[in-house]
């Protein structure tokens, strides 16, 4: 009988109490941060004590902000915040993203003095701490401290490790009002100069409003935030001021202009105030360009990626009139692959689009090869039978039952339409 991950931290085996760290990482809920923090500063392993910390972060990262917030009482917050008072961070440095994700504003003094620390373990957890801190979008109006840690690149006690990461960090959470400063640094002999040379381009970048074209997707997570789910949430496609929002539950196209790199303009509806950041990308671990939305962190998808939004489209079309439905299949046509597959979505977003005779021929061309499969024979009938050609639409539906497998659902829809 498989053990939950509460019932592996107690295992006498490492490799059992370090996988419940991983797994709580994920699934984990409030009620299990205390013992975790337990096994992070009391278990003799090393690594048992790092996947401990690391997972009690990761799940009040997911009540940071939002409704979710209010799971966690203000009471209960204090009170591991207390609980970190007269513990060496070096014992488990990873006690600095705690704090950072525990939604108390005075423990980011706490971090920046760790950021300080002379030991490099310790000054590198809090700096991972600082990171955690300011990407989360409740952190965007502490300006106290955003000043407090951007001076700190005028201190000749930091460490060369520690400034190269702020400057990093300014860079990553979009702060244009560091160039004067980071400028400054680009002519030291060390790494600082290099990540100050690193992070202005970043910022530059950040300021060009035609930066935001192209394709996001979100988690519907906060900036910093592990996520519980693996799979992107929502996608947002932004071209040439046409915008397409599509997830789970909910598709929407819009029109838009991005005069202000900070600001996105949707016609009808109120203007999203943007923050331009590189954030970690909480599935893939890849440093991208992300863009937050209040709370919600959307995050730069791979040109790959957009058949799989195309696909979320086409099972929610039907949600969009016909003339938005064209304006939107105008702006991913071009973008998609012109491979085999590639070439069947396209084909079903002219059908969704109402491009009906572009469709049939490019199915019709597909369907002609004797390795046809059964996807294109399936739209192809759709095609037919949009156009009330009903004998050839069923000779294309038999075709899908000749070389659909029994689990493709397709084969399921090709039987209903033949009944």
């Amino acid at each position: 009988m498989s053990k939950s991950p509460i019932e592996l931290l107690e295992s006498k085996d490492i490799h059992d109490r370090a996988e419940a760290g991983r797994q709580l990482s994920r699934c984990g809920v409030p009620e299990d941060v205390p013992r975790l923090l337990d096994v992070a500063f009391e278990d003799p392993s090393p690594g048992a004590r790092l996947y401990a910390v690391g997972a009690a972060a990761d799940i009040l990262s997911r009540y940071r902000v939002g409704p979710a917030a209010a799971t966690i009482d203000e009471v209960a917050r204090r009170r591991i915040f207390e609980g970190f008072k007269g513990i060496d961070p070096e014992v488990n440095a990873g006690m600095f993203s705690v704090l950072a994700t525990l939604g108390i504003p005075r423990s980011a003094r706490r971090i920046l003095v760790g950021v300080q620390d002379p030991r490099l373990d310790v000054r590198t957890g809090a700096l991972v701490g600082l990171y955690r801190y300011f990407v989360s979008s409740a952190a965007v109006n502490d300006e106290p401290i955003r000043q407090k840690t951007l001076e700190l690149l005028n201190s000749p006690r930091l460490r060369p490790d520690a400034m190269a990461w702020i400057v990093r960090l300014a860079a990553n959470c979009g702060w244009q009002d560091a160039v004067p400063a980071l400028e400054a640094l680009t002519s030291r002999a060390d790494q600082v100069a290099e990540a100050a040379t690193q992070a202005l381009a970043r910022l530059e970048t950040a300021r060009d409003p035609d930066a935001i074209e192209g394709l996001w997707k979100s988690y519907g997570t906060d900036g910093g935030e592990v996520p519980a789910v693996q799979k992107p949430w929502t996608w947002l496609v932004l071209q040439d001021g046409i915008g397409l929002e599509v997830g789970i539950d909910r598709i929407r196209a819009f029109r838009y202009t991005c005069d202000d790199p900070n600001r996105l303009e949707v016609q009808g509806d109120d203007a999203w105030p943007m923050r331009r950041m590189v954030l970690d990308e909480p599935t893939s671990r890849d440093w991208v360009e992300a863009i937050q939305v209040g709370s919600n962190t959307w995050f730069r998808a791979a040109d790959s990626d957009l058949v799989t939004a195309t696909e979320y489209f086409l099972e929610r079309a039907g949600g969009l009139s016909e003339p938005w439905r064209r304006l939107v299949a105008d702006q991913l046509i071009p973008r998609l692959p012109t491979n085999a597959n590639g070439v069947r979505v396209i084909a079903r977003v002219e059908l969704a689009a109402g491009y009906v005779d572009r469709a049939r021929d490019r199915l019709q061309a597909i369907c002609e090869k004797k390795s046809a499969p059964a996807d294109a024979w399936f739209y192809l009938g759709e095609v037919h039978a949009a156009e009330g050609e009903m004998e050839f639409a069923r000779k294309a539906w038999s075709n899908v039952l000749e070389k659909a497998t029994k689990r493709n659902p397709l084969r399921t829809l090709a039987e209903e339409r033949l009944a």
